[in-house]
């Protein structure tokens, strides 16, 4: 049976307090939940990730780029099985964010932007002008205090210093007077909303409630974000129910001014499994941005993730296990779930997506839809592990999520294809890795041709720097200070320039590279049948070749 295409729910800070206890319940009745990000840039220019990063250093990177950039959406996808349908049922929900002007906590935000994410952002139909105008508001824990404690210091209503209308304003007042007398003889209703109207209008209006010792004088916000004033009758006990009205208004700013955060957090204290693909810099975002300052030190950084997300799975991980080898060509979020959308022997679970969600609309790089995407990739992986059966659902506390949690994918890296975020991670020895600068023009093809025969007999791995170096390992793993002085020759006839790594194995930081670049060339690598001597057959089919671009 095929599923509904899905279309998330679309919140901003227009529709926010109506969607939340809806986005809470979904969270509170999930047994998995999924998150996604779309960020204004991805890298910072002077620090780029380098092939070469240990996991320390890469996180040091990463944080960098955390604290100029800034999540702009985030998407939420919980997955709850139906029992009576035997299915899993998903709702996706999109959350757009901007940092808002927040009183005593939060004023002018900087922020910085990676013109080429922003590009691949707007080909892919992102709509900027809902993050500028309907962006939600986000706090830390430590913000949100001092916002409490703001708003605690803040003098009442009543306590507004008097201001004589001016002429002109006059009627204006005289009008008001006269709808809150009617309002209090002659209606039942409990409120009375006034117009939208500019801040000066609005403290007249408060001070009306001299007048009128019965009512309380109250600032809301309409649908389309304007301000007005709502005058309240008072019942009973005027104190109590003055400084009840208080209160609720405090928590409504509260509530605006915490926004996407209180979304985070409950997912942060459901200690649920969260799911992300690919998703190292979607956790650093989400954490920083949302709920603390993150530590320097990546240890720390470490012990923080497992105490806050201690059930954390990355999907591109679970792609790359040992039984989907051969399944998928590229472990890019897309091709997985091309692979296994409906297709056998990806059956089951069967997926779903809740009423209200399903409808004839797909774009990627919508942070909700791929957090949908990630889930549903996830749950028929897992299943395919598993064996599960036409009816039944998953255990998600079983040994193959278990052996999962903690381990995120180590994006751009030369040999360490996982990021432990509960363990001491090691940086592989790199004595037989070589750097190459070779003429403009040169791809695969030529670095291939130039080592000869080295790069028939095994596993011949080449990573791009930028347009004219790269990194190089040879199969065998021959020492590379002898692969360097064997070709010495070869290389300055070709106008090759060929280095060893540190021995520590890293390399001065590489030079910077285009985000196509980066994405499209970085891991080149071919497996082939070993033969006799690699370097006395590369360095003799090196010398004898000629290289030319076609």
């Amino acid at each position: 049976m095929l599923g509904r295409i899905c279309r998330a729910m679309e919140v901003n800070r227009l529709n926010f307090r109506q969607s939340l206890d809806y986005a809470l319940d979904a969270i509170k009745s999930a047994d998995l939940i999924t998150f996604d990000t779309e960020l204004t840039g991805l890298y910072t220019r002077t620090n780029p990730p380098s092939p070469l990063d240990s996991c320390e250093t890469r996180y040091s990177k990463l944080l960098q780029g955390s604290n100029g950039f800034l999540v702009t959406q985030l998407g939420v996808c919980t997955f709850q099985w139906n029992n009576d349908r035997r299915q899993y049922v998903a709702k996706p929900i999109n959350f757009y964010v901007f940092p808002r002007y927040v009183p005593g906590v939060k004023r002018d935000a900087f922020f910085t932007c990676e013109s080429s994410s922003i590009e691949f952002l707007v080909q892919n139909n992102f709509d900027f002008n809902k993050v500028f105008y309907s962006g939600i508001s986000y706090l830390r824990t430590s913000d949100e205090e001092v916002y409490r404690k703001h708003l605690a210091d803040q003098p009442t209503n009543q306590d507004f210093s008097h201001v004589d209308p001016p002429q002109e304003h006059q009627e204006f007042v005289l009008s008001a007077t006269k709808r809150i007398a009617d309002f209090l003889r002659n209606s039942t209703e409990t409120f009375l909303d006034f117009p939208p109207c500019n801040g000066f209008e609005r403290k007249l209006l408060y001070q009306l409630q001299a007048q009128f010792p019965s009512i309380s004088m109250q600032k809301e916000q309409n649908e389309q974000g304007m301000l007005f004033i709502r005058c309240v009758r008072l019942i009973g006990d005027l104190k109590q129910a003055a400084a009840k009205a208080r209160q609720d208004q405090q928590e409504k700013l509260i509530t605006d001014a915490v926004g996407v955060s209180l979304v985070f957090r409950a997912m942060l204290e459901s200690k649920k499994l969260l799911v992300g693909h690919n998703m190292s810099l979607d956790v650093i975002h989400c954490l920083r941005q949302f709920h603390c300052e993150l530590p320097e030190a990546f240890a720390d950084f470490q012990k923080l993730v497992c105490q806050e997300m201690p059930r954390l799975a990355d999907n591109k991980v679970l792609s790359q296990h040992e039984k989907f080898k051969d399944c998928f060509k590229k472990t890019h979020l897309g091709n997985v779930y091309a692979a296994v959308e409906n297709k056998s022997p990806y059956t089951y679970p069967r997926i779903d997506v809740c009423d209200g969600h399903a409808e004839q609309c797909v774009q990627a790089h919508d942070a909700a839809y791929d957090a949908y995407m990630t889930g549903y990739s996830f749950i028929k992986l897992l299943g395919r592990l598993c064996e599960v059966k036409e009816s039944d659902s998953l255990d998600f506390e079983c040994d193959h999520v278990t052996a999962l949690l903690q381990k995120v994918n180590m994006h751009q890296s030369l040999d360490i294809p996982v990021m432990s975020l509960s363990s001491e991670n090691s940086t592989p020895a790199r004595s037989h890795m070589l750097k190459i600068t070779y003429p403009l023009g040169w791809r695969y093809r030529h670095v291939e041709n130039f080592f000869g025969d080295a790069a028939l007999t095994g596993h011949f791995s080449y990573h791009p720097i930028d347009n004219r170096s790269a990194y190089v390992g040879l199969p065998g793993k021959p020492d590379a200070e002898t692969v360097v002085e064997r070709f010495s020759e070869a290389a300055a006839i070709s106008g090759v320039t060929l280095s060893p790594l540190h021995q520590d194995g890293i390399d001065e930081m590489p030079p910077v590279f285009s985000h196509g670049d980066s994405q499209a060339n970085l891991v080149a690598s071919r497996k082939r049948k070993s033969t006799g001597d690699v370097i006395e057959a590369a360095e003799k089919r090196s010398r004898s070749s000629v290289v030319t671009d076609t």
